[in-house]
Formats: structure tokens, C-alpha cells, sequence
């Protein structure tokens, strides 16, 4: 385990481990030359959607129209290792 006091180092490469929180001239670095954002948005774009693109600290991604809402009109026990399929709806919508 490592030490509270550790400080986290930038990888040199993409097969190295990645922190949680990189900057964005790595992630730009990373996707550009490495196809590890496709496709890429190289600013944070924000006119009248919910934003996306890079940050200064992270990426906001946009995911596609097809959702699994859970639900449990049921009343059943919910088991969060076993969820049954029956707690489910499918949605396909914007948000």
C-alpha cells in the first residue's frame, strides 16, 4: 500500500497506469496521438447541451440514447449482485 504522502506521477506512456484526474494537455496528448478519446473534441463545448469535450482537469463525455433505468415498481428485494431484469426499463431518450 502506498503512503498517503506518495505523490502521483503523469504517465510517459498509454500502457502505463492512469490516476483518476489528469490534465488536459495529457489527455489531449493521449487522444491525439494515442486514439484514447474517439472521437475527440479538443475544447469543452457548452451551447445548450450538457457539456462535453475537455476540461482543464478531465473529460466530459457524452453517452449514446439507449438507457437501462432502474426501477422497482416491483417491490421486490433488490440484491445489487444479482439484479433481476424485471427492475428494468429500457429508454431511449436525449437525457
Amino acid at each position: 500500500m502506498k503512503p498517503a504522502t506518495s505523490i502521483i506521477t503523469e504517465p510517459n506512456t498509454a500502457t502505463e497506469h492512469v490516476p483518476g484526474i489528469m490534465p488536459d494537455h495529457w489527455i489531449r496528448e493521449m487522444a491525439q496521438n494515442h486514439g484514447m478519446i474517439e472521437p475527440f473534441e479538443s475544447s469543452q463545448v457548452r451551447d445548450g447541451v450538457i457539456s462535453y469535450g475537455v476540461s482543464s482537469y478531465g473529460y466530459d463525455m457524452r453517452v449514446g440514447r439507449k438507457f437501462k433505468v432502474f426501477t422497482n415498481a416491483l417491490c421486490a428485494v433488490v440484491d445489487p449482485k444479482n439484479f433481476d431484469k424485471a427492475s428494468f426499463v429500457d429508454v431511449e431518450a436525449d437525457s
